[in-house]
């Protein structure tokens, strides 16, 4: 192809729902049918797949849902797997197997087991977003990220981010109740999960957020178009 024209290769055949690049720049694909992992490194022309991970029922250490729906690599380098049905897969590159997190008896268990959506903010607290049991905030526990409470204002959870607004940090949550788009004040990593703000201005479900590096926000919906949130010297946003 031309400088106009940049040519696609296909690497691999599937569908895909996620990525996330590792501190090697190496790639983690989530698909329908499990977890593939590729190496990335400068030297190949090509990322070449070194693993797949793929639900067996005999594995108790193995990936526990091949429907793979979001992926995250947390600040120690921990990749968080969510499934659809599985709950939230923690993966360990150093111990090469997988901890699972799911719904039990237990009263601070995760809310429900299908996952949409998984952040770390920038108190080290990570966020679990389902399918039809809210968001999930998790708690300082022995076992780092066993222990979670949850609000369900918005039940389906498709996109989580960070901002800042004058002087203060917010969680953003989109999902598929109207307003779509709602912040936590997440400023105190104390406090709880109840000031749970609806901000108006968007038509259709939320499912993906984005915070540039000047600070806009960008808003992808369902059906419903792209929108640019252009942050103004005062912190509010110009909505575009």
């Amino acid at each position: 192809g031309t400088k106009e024209d940049p040519e696609f290769i296909k690497i691999k055949g599937g569908n895909y729902t996620s990525l996330a690049f590792d501190d090697k720049n190496h790639i983690w694909a989530g698909t329908d049918n499990g977890l593939l992992y590729f190496d990335n490194s400068s030297s190949l022309r090509h990322p070449k797949l070194l693993k797949s991970f793929t639900y067996r029922p005999e594995d108790k250490n193995g990936i526990s849902k091949n429907i793979i729906t979001s992926l995250y690599i947390d600040r120690t380098g921990i990749l968080w797997v969510g499934t659809n049905g599985g709950g939230v897969n923690k993966f360990d590159p150093n111990r090469k197997n997988f901890k699972h997190v799911k719904r039990d008896l237990r009263e601070n268990s995760l809310s429900y087991d299908k996952i949409r959506s998984i952040f770390e903010d920038s108190n080290g607290t990570l966020w679990v977003g389902t399918e039809g049991g809210g968001l999930n905030k998790s708690v300082a526990s022995k076992e780092k990220y066993s222990a979670f409470t949850s609000t369900n204002q918005l039940r389906k959870v498709f996109a989580l981010e960070e901002i800042s607004f004058k002087g203060k940090k917010y969680l953003l949550q989109g999902g598929q109740n109207y307003p779509y788009l709602f912040r936590i004040d997440i400023t105190n990593p104390q406090n709880g999960i109840s000031n749970v703000t609806g901000l108006q201005g968007l038509k259709r479900s939320v499912f993906s957020l984005l915070n540039d590096s000047q600070d806009n926000l960008w808003i992808g919906t369902y059906s419903g178009g792209l929108y640019r949130w252009i942050k103004g010297d005062e912190g509010n946003y110009i909505k575009q």
